[in-house]
């Protein structure tokens, strides 16, 4: 069966439009404005009524649609000022597992530290 999202909140729609929008002008400040308010977000020391999360959960929607799902996520987590938390189904495991190995980390501070890696890696 396919999934078919519902429609953007309006909110977020309007949000997005502000021109005082605070992640940034081109997209290397926004995504790496975005790693930092999702690494701040994360953070106990800040107070529940400052958090704001997008959860998704994808496990039961096929790997296609899946995918579709999370890139539509983080476009409205990243438009609406949200830390985006992924449930991944029986993929959950794997990436748990894999964040405990040193060679595999799934939350980089900042673009910076994912061009490095990828650096290394290479």
């Amino acid at each position: 069966k396919d999934f078919i999202a519902g429609r953007i909140p309006e909110a977020v729609v309007e949000t997005a439009r502000r021109e005082d929008y605070p992640m940034g002008v081109d997209m290397h400040s926004t995504l790496q404005r975005f790693c930092e308010m999702q690494e701040e977000m994360l953070r106990p020391q800040l107070g529940a009524s400052q958090k704001r999360f997008l959860v998704m959960e994808v496990g039961s929607i096929p790997l296609g649609n899946r995918l579709q799902f999370i890139a539509s996520g983080a476009l409205v987590a990243l438009l609406s000022g949200r830390a985006l938390l992924i449930e991944m189904g029986e993929l959950s495991g794997h990436f748990e597992k894999s964040a405990q190995d040193a060679r595999c980390r799934w939350n980089y501070k900042s673009m910076a530290n994912i061009s490095h890696a990828i650096a290394e890696a290479a």
